[in-house]
């Protein structure tokens, strides 16, 4: 995950799939699909002021969607990005 300031009041996400990811683009788009429905569930709790771009590393296209969502947010609290995170 890559992440940089910006001036803005919200902040903004890209998800990249590489094909050495996932071979098919159909399940490169279901990663990414499942990466932003994750995130945007995620936002209220989001600090805002950052673009990041999340680069999946491992093939999500088999885990169920709420593994990739505590994926998502473990990530997003390590580089302490969500607000009122329990730690």
């Amino acid at each position: 995950m890559r992440i940089y300031p910006n001036s803005l009041k919200v902040s903004r996400f890209a998800v990249q799939v590489s094909k050495k990811t996932a071979k098919h683009a159909v399940d490169r788009n279901r990663i990414k699909r499942l990466v932003r429905e994750s995130i945007s569930h995620l936002l209220p709790t989001i600090k805002p002021g950052f673009d990041c771009i999340m680069i999946a590393k491992t093939n999500f296209a088999d885990q169920q969607e709420s593994s990739i969502e505590k994926s998502v947010r473990n990530l997003l609290a390590e580089r302490r990005l969500i607000s009122n995170y329990p730690n």
